[in-house]
């Protein structure tokens, strides 16, 4: 066998050779050792895949480990050597990636490495992680071992039932399912007697919509974005890191898999996309507003996946029923999608609250059928630049939005020469929908709730996320000055919150000088400064994250501002305000959990050196640079809810509308006397979302569309007013 071996390695390669996918679970961790485990004896498979690791990635040391059927003792006598010549050489954090070969077909393929067809591929399963030192405490080696052998059979089960071809379903087929559905039969014939035409005409409108709403996958013309796109992120972003691909892995066969990415950018779902058909999984049907319609763009979008719909049909009974069953037929043939819960892109860089009408939609269709089981997949998706945040910036300021054109569309390859940087996609723990699981007594609202949650605990904190930070706490200072504030926050960033730091080797220096290069700053000499525009980019940014750093932001701001910084006076104004915030930002930490969180928290931020204790019980903020920069991030978070009470206050009664609108133009004069170049307080969205939040806290109560404040005492809103700075104090 040996020999064989060592023939076969060495043979010329006559055929293709397959790639290695998920390529995002072969990205740098902590692991001391990386191991591909094959389940074959066939010596011509682990030719073939080190030959794929030789070429695919030929800067990573990995192993490949051949064993025997896994439920044989040979495999558990190969497993158990193994496991104790790593130990012996200290290599103890091991990562064990089971690897099957599949062919288009979803079978393991059995034909020989050197006559290999091109729809083949080495699919990469869940990793299984292993620590010997750990479990040399706990459990012995043939513990381990057979524990091992457990865990990599149900994720070669899984491997095996893996399709990663483009989902090969007729279009007219799904068309006719969806003209078949007994609800769009019965909304034509309703249709074709309220406009007194024959059913055959509205049967031709109904197909004619259809046309317009339905994908039509291409594998040419996948085939043809593939390269291009991974051209274009070459081009334009430095580095892309994926985290949590393991859980998509993860989710058994007999679901839909639902992708759910928050919205910041066009580039959001040409991104996703290509990750996941990079990495062997089959590309989503996704949901794309019709203003995305556009000649030529139009067709070669639904050729690549694009589900066409209007923004608004509530009241077009005929086109509701049409498009839902459009989405139970892609349900019943459990064919993945994407859609994008905000209903928009972000103006601000936050979570806006969730739309409900397709998950609204996609949960009846499980209902009508409760053997239907979703998965609904949650992903964080972030740039260091936001290419479209200076004309979101620009709308905040009142200027109108611009039409998607295929003139538009063209212009905007002229993003080809930017460099946005790095990019960063995490898939989040999925959320399971089905007719005997936990979640199925969650409303609609609850679920889109969950998922932004999911959303934002995924977020990180980046180089640029400080570097955003720190600028705009000083938009012009020195370079050392800049650099010594950068270099404070690099510090502290990774050891104040729960929220994963973003790994980096750079200096402040060093991350200050790729901003320069990427037209994030402006250099005079030694001076650091920012454009409008600039600044525009930096606060999209700074918002997107904002939410790791707000509980240690907030508590430093309390502790500088209140004349009696005591823990339980500090506790007390973070009770009151924290359901707020968490409801606003998504956050996931239990209110019930808040006394607990608070005092790690504290220590946290003593560890780090930002708090000194006064006396007992009685804290101060050090001089650290990174405390004042910290606590205008939570200043400005509370600005917002002084506006907003104190103009109740003054207005008492006013409309929802009436409010907003007040509200926009405090902010306005607001932005007018600190010079800021962004109406930080004009989305209305936003606003609209915060009225909401104090109706649903019963802060404000609504009556015959008049809003007055209650349960809340009067001097609340003046004490939330004392703690800001005078000029913005005195503006209401």
């Amino acid at each position: 066998m040996r020999s064989s071996f060592r023939l076969r390695q060495w043979l010329p390669h006559r055929g293709h050779l397959p790639a290695l996918r998920p390529a995002a679970l072969l990205q740098a961790d902590d692991s001391q050792l990386t191991c591909l485990v094959l389940n074959t004896e066939d010596s011509s498979q682990h030719a073939l895949l080190l030959r794929t690791i030789k070429r695919q990635f030929p800067d990573r040391s990995l192993t490949v480990l051949s064993l025997p059927p896994l439920q044989s003792d040979n495999a558990h006598n190969t497993l158990h050597h193994q496991l104790s010549q790593w130990h012996k050489s200290a290599a103890n954090r091991i990562k064990l990636i089971p690897v099957c070969l599949l062919s288009k077909k979803n079978t393991p393929s059995k034909r020989c490495w050197f006559d290999q067809p091109k729809q083949t591929r080495f699919q990469m399963g869940q990793p299984v992680w292993v620590d010997l030192a750990a479990d040399e405490k706990t459990a012995s080696l043939t513990e381990t071992t057979f524990n091992l052998i457990t865990a990599l059979s149900k994720h070669f089960e899984r491997l095996r039932n893996i399709s990663f071809a483009v989902p090969d379903t007729d279009r007219e087929q799904l068309i006719a399912s969806t003209l078949k559905w007994e609800k769009v039969k019965l909304e034509m014939i309703q249709a074709s007697r309220a406009q007194r035409v024959d059913i055959a005409e509205v049967k031709r409108t109904a197909r004619q919509i259809l046309d317009s709403i339905a994908a039509n996958p291409k594998p040419i013309t996948i085939n043809i974005f593939t390269p291009l796109m991974s051209w274009i992120w070459k081009s334009i972003c430095s580095h892309l890191e994926i985290r949590g691909i393991e859980r998509v892995l993860s989710i058994p066969k007999d679901h839909q898999m639902i992708f759910i990415p928050c919205h910041r950018s066009h580039l959001d779902y040409l991104l996703l996309n290509w990750v996941l058909h990079k990495n062997g999984f089959p590309l989503p049907y996704v949901a794309a507003g019709d203003n995305l319609n556009m000649p030529l763009i139009g067709r070669l979008l639904q050729q690549a996946g694009a589900v066409f719909m209007r923004r608004s049909f509530r009241d077009d009974a005929l086109y509701t029923a049409l498009f839902q069953g459009y989405m139970k037929v892609l349900t019943d043939a459990r064919l993945p999608f994407e859609f994008f819960i905000e209903g928009g892109r972000s103006r601000t860089g936050h979570l806006l609250p969730a739309r409900l009408g397709l998950l609204n939609m996609l949960l009846d269709n499980q209902t009508r059928q409760p053997q239907q089981k979703l998965a609904m997949i949650p992903v964080w998706i972030d740039y260091d630049q936001t290419p479209d945040a200076t004309s979101f910036v620009s709308q905040l300021n009142g200027q109108p939005k611009q039409k998607e054109s295929l003139l538009g569309t063209l212009k905007s390859f002229r993003l080809i020469k930017r460099d946005l940087g790095s990019a960063r996609l995490a898939f989040a723990d999925p959320l399971f929908v089905t007719k005997a699981g936990t979640d199925t007594h969650l409303t609609a609202a609850q679920i889109g709730t969950e998922v932004l949650k999911r959303i934002n605990q995924q977020a990180q904190i980046t180089p640029n996320t400080l570097l955003a930070l720190a600028v705009l706490d000083q938009p012009k200072q020195s370079r050392t000055s800049l650099q010594n504030n950068l270099s404070a926050l690099l510090a502290v960033s990774g050891h104040l919150t729960d929220y994963t730091p973003c790994p980096t080797r750079q200096t402040a220096d060093e991350i200050i000088s790729a901003a320069l290069q990427r037209d994030q700053l402006t250099a005079q000499l030694d001076q650091i400064s920012v454009t409008p525009e600039q600044m525009a980019v930096l606060w999209y940014q700074r918002n997107s994250t904002e939410h790791c750093l707000l509980l240690p932001a907030l508590y430093l701001f309390l502790c500088q501002r209140l004349h009696n910084p005591h823990a339980l006076n500090i506790n007390r104004l973070v009770r009151l305000i924290y359901p707020l915030l968490q409801a606003e930002y998504y956050l996931h930490n239990d209110p019930a959990e808040l006394t607990a969180k608070l005092k790690k928290q504290r220590q946290k931020l003593l560890d780090a050196d930002l708090l000194k204790a006064a006396s007992k019980r009685h804290w101060h903020c050090s001089d650290h640079p990174a405390v004042v920069i910290l606590q205008r991030l939570a200043e400005g978070v509370l600005i917002r809810y002084a506006i907003l009470l104190s103009l109740l206050l003054k207005y008492p009664g006013c409309s929802r509308t009436e409010l907003i609108e007040t509200c926009q133009k405090t902010g306005l004069r607001l932005q007018q006397q600190t010079g800021h170049p962004v109406a930080l307080y004009a989305d209305t969205r936003a606003l609209e979302h915060l009225v909401s939040l104090l109706i649903q806290f019963e802060i404000i109560r609504e009556n015959n569309n008049q809003l007055t404040l209650q349960n809340l005492p009067r001097d609340s809103a003046d004490k939330l007013r004392d703690l800001l700075p005078e000029h913005v104090s005195a503006l209401f």
